[in-house]
């Protein structure tokens, strides 16, 4: 994975935890779609950082 590749990765867990804070900060869980894309390139980021 490239550097610029890695930086949007983690631009977009960035906005996507501060969404699901938001959201249970408010108390909608509405958007559970947002959680799980949050898990999920959450995951992926931590994969591969641990696996270098």
């Amino acid at each position: 994975m490239t550097k610029v590749n890695m930086e949007k990765e983690l631009s977009d867990a960035r906005y996507a935890l501060a969404t699901v804070r938001l959201s249970s900060r408010i108390g909608q869980h509405k958007n559970t779609a947002d959680v799980n894309k949050a898990r999920k390139v959450i995951a992926r980021i931590l994969t591969q950082v641990n696996s270098k």
